[in-house]
């Protein structure tokens, strides 16, 4: 995960994406932490 913000492919995928979600300066999106709802066992 920490190498994707160096793929060429990733920041063209975030640059076409931008303009629908919200991102920081580099078009890399902001995350946010998900609470488990789910559990399969």
């Amino acid at each position: 995960m920490e190498s994707l913000p160096l793929n060429p492919i990733v920041k063209k995928w975030w640059a076409y994406m931008a303009d629908i979600m919200e991102t920081f300066e580099d078009n890399e999106p902001v995350t946010t932490e998900l609470s488990q709802v789910f559990h399969l066992e």
